[in-house]
């Protein structure tokens, strides 16, 4: 439990925040439970509820993405069942996070796993400064051969680098820019 705060304050401020982003702002889209909404720190059933409240106050106005990452494809697996079971229709995931070093052969299995597993349409989140790899673009189109890529999140650093994720994929998918 989170300390002076129950659980049903925290399911309306998040449902107020992101009637606010899609009505107010009127963003095109939403990445829900990210690296900085403390995805990370969510439990599955956390998440799943979470899942719900976006499904319900999003309405289909917007798309949006579960954040579903963690360290290892299983875990990752189990969270986007958790997501699509409680009616999202698109998941989010990284390379492997924070901890883990990985080859590009290595990176690309974990997506496929996911996307058999679960084969809701994809965020790829490009985060190289949290993950010990950064995807480039000819690792985005193996990911994207394997996986249902709908857009790409692109988190490095370098705007040359997201620049070249446009050339080579603008046409296919959104790429997004940004942490």
């Amino acid at each position: 439990t989170t300390t002076g705060i129950s659980r049903f304050a925290l399911s309306d401020a998040f449902a107020e925040v992101l009637a606010y982003y899609v009505s107010t702002v009127k963003v095109d889209g939403l990445l829900i439970a990210g690296s900085n909404g403390e995805g990370y720190a969510m439990t599955t059933d956390e998440l799943r509820r979470a899942t719900e409240i976006a499904i319900r106050t999003i309405a289909g106005r917007v798309p949006y993405y579960i954040n579903v990452t963690r360290p290892s494809a299983k875990g990752s697996i189990e969270r986007a069942e958790a997501a699509a079971e409680a009616g999202a229709t698109g998941i989010c995931l990284m390379g492997h996070p924070v901890i883990m070093d990985a080859t590009e052969d290595e990176i690309v299995t974990r997506f496929e796993k996911v996307a058999k597993a679960v084969p809701l349409p994809m965020m790829v989140y490009n985060s190289s400064h949290l993950q010990q790899f950064n995807i480039t673009p000819e690792v985005l189109k193996r990911i994207a051969d394997v996986a249902p890529v709908a857009c790409l999140k692109d988190g490095n650093r370098d705007p040359d680098h997201t620049r070249g994720m446009i050339a080579v994929h603008g046409d296919s998918f959104p790429v997004l820019s940004g942490h």
